[in-house]
């Protein structure tokens, strides 16, 4: 949702695939073969070609909706310990999630010292922010 904040100011990205994957991917053709072939790369935005979204009613109420099936959805997890969907939806699609909440998942912090995969990736987090300490984003 836009809240109004000014799309004109700089960030740095925290990137942490360097973390969590041994090998990057690539877009060389010749291995195209390869599943680490990335066959659609990010590339920037030409200047001017993306516009600001105004919010529109509708989608005022289908956020209001999808927040009251989250809170119901929340509720039913918390009052009955049913869990396993999530896990296994976790587990299989949303691996980077399920290395950060597996307390068992050790990575490689870039000196090459294995340590908890949350620990490592807040660790790197916190220097980013520190970096940025008092900057301020401003509001249109």
């Amino acid at each position: 949702m836009n809240i109004g904040a000014s799309n004109n100011f700089d960030f740095e990205m925290v990137y942490w695939a360097r973390f969590l994957y041994r090998y990057p991917q690539h877009t060389d053709e010749l291995y195209s073969f390869d599943k680490l072939y990335n066959s659609e790369p990010y590339v920037k935005a030409k200047e001017g070609a993306l516009q600001e979204y105004n919010d529109t009613y509708l989608d005022k109420i289908k956020s209001k909706v999808l927040d009251k099936v989250g809170d119901y959805l929340d509720d039913l997890q918390a009052n009955s310990g049913f869990d396993v969907i999530g896990k296994y939806v976790v587990k299989k699609l949303l691996k980077d999630l399920d290395f950060y909440y597996d307390s068992s998942r050790l990575l490689s912090d870039s000196n090459g010292k294995p340590e908890v995969a949350a620990t490592l990736l807040k660790n790197n987090l916190k220097e980013v922010l520190k970096k940025h300490e008092g900057k301020e984003i401003e509001f249109g």
